[in-house]
């Protein structure tokens, strides 16, 4: 019997590895920075109104998150439109430039002295290099990596499986873009829920060093859209 070749559709490593990286570097900002949300960045809001009243550090930083995360956004539209005018591919620079921003908060986290406090000019400085480069991926998401489920935010990935999961079991499988849509959202929520796990357990052991993980799955992620893997079946 013949064997044909199977072309392996690299869209879930990408979204598994780009969900995955996004509660790794989410976790590593909350521990490093007082509580702040790199990848979840709304989240500061409610850390902000905590603050407030419980006079936690790590204030400024937490203003600074949203338009520092909108300057990101910007930023990815500039090279999205810049790649479009000249008919090229917008992921690898993409891509390239957020691993550059990890490699800063990395760079950055280590040079920062035992017990530093989170308003100081450099940890808030440091800390903007992670929320930059989360606001790359979030809108990365929306602009290249659209096909994926959402990587930086699980709120909604989670209603959706659950809201399609209840249908699904309604119909008693009935509905095929129920099914799809669980099998594209559900491994996206695990793999954040990992890589927050892991990036508080890498942090603890690495430090700063435990964002060099981060950039090697990003550099994978590359790899994965710019190279599909062919496999024959044995």
């Amino acid at each position: 019997m013949a064997s044909s070749e199977v072309i392996i559709n690299p869209s879930f490593r990408v979204s598994v590895l780009l969900s995955f990286i996004a509660g790794y570097i989410d976790t590593i900002g909350f521990v490093a920075f007082a509580g702040l949300f790199m990848a979840h960045v709304t989240g500061n809001f409610v850390l902000i109104g905590a603050s407030i009243v419980s006079q936690h550090g790590g204030l400024i930083a937490k203003f600074l998150a949203l338009p520092t995360f909108i300057a990101a956004i910007g930023l990815t539209m500039l090279i999205v439109h810049f790649c479009e005018r000249r008919q090229r591919s917008a992921i690898s620079p993409l891509l390239m430039t957020q691993a550059f921003f990890l490699l800063l908060l990395m760079v950055m986290g280590l040079m920062l002295p035992d017990r530093s406090h989170p308003d100081s000019l450099l940890s808030i400085l440091t800390g903007m290099m992670g929320v930059i480069a989360m606001g790359i991926q979030n809108a990365s998401g929306r602009l290249v990596f659209n096909d994926l489920a959402p990587s930086t935010v699980m709120t909604g990935n989670v209603t959706q499986v659950v809201i399609d999961t209840i249908n699904f079991v309604r119909h008693r499988g009935d509905n095929s873009a129920e099914e799809k849509r669980i099998k594209k959202m559900l491994p996206a929520v695990l793999a954040f829920a990992l890589g927050a796990i892991s990036g508080a357990l890498f942090y603890h052991l690495m430090g700063f060093s435990a964002v060099a993980i981060a950039i090697g799955l990003l550099a994978i992620v590359w790899w994965n859209r710019a190279f599909p893997v062919a496999e024959k079946p044995i």
